[in-house]
C-alpha cells in the first residue's frame, strides 16, 4: 500500500508550483508575420513619428531643469543637451521594436490587418496626420494640469500639516 505523508504533498506541491511558473515565464516566439504586421502598423498609425514629436519636449523640459539648477552654465548645457538628443533619438529604433512586440502579443493578425485598413483608410490618415499636435497638446496640457493639481496637493498638505503642528 502507498504511504503519502506531508513531506511527499509538499515536495510534490513545490515542483507542480516550479513547473507553473517556469510554463508561465517562457513566452511563445512571436510570429514573424504578426511582427511584420506591427511595425507596418506603427509605421502608418505614426507611432514611430510620435517619437520625433516626444523627444524635443523631452529634451528641453531638461534643459530647463538643468539651466535653473545651473543657469550661468545655460550654454554648456545648451550644447550637452542637444548632443544627448541626437544620441537618443538615433536609438529611436529600439524603442520601436519593443512596441511591435507589445502589440504582435497582444492582437492577432486580423487585428493588425483591421488596424492597417483603419490607417491606410481616409479618416486613418486624418488621424495620424493630426497626432504629432494632438500629442503636443495633449503633453501640455497634462503638463499645465499636472502643475495646477501638484499646487493644491502642496498647499492643501501643508494646510493639513499645519493643523497638526507641521510647519513646513
Amino acid at each position: 500500500m502507498l504511504q503519502i505523508n506531508a513531506k511527499s504533498v509538499l515536495t510534490a506541491a513545490t515542483f507542480s508550483l516550479l513547473l507553473a511558473f517556469s510554463a508561465i515565464a517562457q513566452k511563445a516566439p512571436i510570429d514573424p508575420q504578426r511582427l511584420a504586421q506591427a511595425h507596418e502598423h506603427l509605421e502608418l498609425s505614426g507611432g514611430a513619428r510620435n517619437f520625433d514629436t516626444v523627444m524635443p519636449s523631452m529634451m528641453q523640459q531638461m534643459t530647463q531643469i538643468l539651466t535653473a539648477q545651473k543657469p550661468e552654465n545655460r550654454a554648456e548645457i545648451e550644447q550637452v543637451m542637444q548632443s544627448m538628443m541626437t544620441k537618443f533619438t538615433d536609438r529611436k529604433q529600439e524603442l520601436i521594436d519593443q512596441i511591435a512586440v507589445i502589440y504582435a502579443e497582444r492582437f492577432t493578425s486580423d487585428d493588425i490587418a483591421g488596424l492597417i485598413a483603419f490607417y491606410k483608410s481616409p479618416t486613418g490618415r486624418k488621424f495620424t496626420a493630426t497626432q504629432p499636435e494632438i500629442l503636443k497638446d495633449s503633453m501640455a496640457a497634462g503638463q499645465s494640469w499636472g502643475r495646477k493639481i501638484g499646487a493644491e496637493i502642496d498647499s492643501s498638505a501643508r494646510q493639513e500639516l499645519k493643523k497638526r503642528g507641521i510647519d513646513l
